[in-house]
């Protein structure tokens, strides 16, 4: 086997919170721990509300959670400190937000940044319209940030060259690209367990299955099904998952009154 490596994860979401991200990072280090690496992951406890404990083991992955104030998906900690990192081999960041990759850049380790997309302001935030001219300058700020600390990896890292080919930051870094992971025997057995298959597969219902973020365009959705089902009555939308867009969603749904036909449904 390779040299054991002590590895540290630096995230600005970790479990309990819901994301893409979250659950990245979490299979990479279960993964890098079944190889026999020694793995941390050191993020904020954030939202207060989960009540997540400070420092846990998950996977046989070591999770240490800050206290932070999250400015919408900008989390911050004046907890972190240098001298938390001292003892690992390979500290790897993730990214946005680039804080914890601000925080090690002089820490003298090998430094690598997974960089999964930009800083960007979205369109409503909790179901309010972001005026034009703050979404350029936040942008244009968050991007220059940006690039002045990418440039302290020794290696950065994207899932998808397409993105990478178009971002305004990680197009002016070499990277390199490794698509993110699926676990097909996982996907097979909630499958097999939920009794999912072309047998059982309804034609007129919708799934969508992600963080209830405003980016990702949930809203949208359920406006386009409301058009819809005008034709098509017996559609139905199943919204599976969790997030801060979750109670302007459910309100939307009532005020167009699509749960009276049971048309949308969201779970977590």
């Amino acid at each position: 086997m390779s040299k054991k490596l002590k590895i540290c994860m630096l995230t600005p979401y970790f479990h309990p919170h819901t994301g893409g991200t979250e659950k990245y990072v979490r299979d990479l280090s279960a993964e890098l721990v079944k190889k026999g690496h020694d793995v941390t992951v050191i993020s904020n406890n954030v939202p207060k509300e989960k009540n997540a404990p400070r420092e846990e083991t998950l996977d046989g992955i070591k999770v240490i959670r800050l206290n932070a104030i999250d400015y919408i998906y900008l989390p911050s900690s004046m907890e972190f400190k240098l001298d938390m990192v001292k003892d690992f081999d390979v500290l790897h960041c993730h990214a946005p937000a680039i804080s914890f990759v601000r925080a090690v850049a002089n820490a003298g380790k090998p430094l690598v940044v997974t960089y999964h997309c930009d800083t960007v302001m979205f369109d409503k935030v909790f179901g309010l319209p972001t005026p034009n001219w703050f979404k350029v300058v936040f942008e244009f700020i968050t991007s220059a940030y940006n690039k002045i600390w990418l440039k302290n990896a020794d290696e950065i890292i994207n899932t998808s060259e397409s993105y990478a080919s178009t971002s305004p930051v990680l197009r002016k870094f070499p990277h390199n690209v490794i698509p993110i992971g699926i676990n097909y025997a996982a996907f097979d057995a909630i499958a097999a367990k939920r009794g999912f298959g072309e047998a059982t597969k309804n034609k007129n219902q919708i799934l969508f299955l992600g963080r209830l973020a405003s980016n990702k365009g949930v809203e949208y959705l359920i406006r386009a099904l409301n058009i819809v089902v005008r034709k098509y009555p017996d559609t139905q939308l199943l919204i599976s998952g969790e997030g801060e867009e979750k109670p302007h969603l459910l309100a939307l749904i009532k005020e167009l009154e699509l749960e009276k036909a049971q048309n949308v449904f969201i779970q977590p």
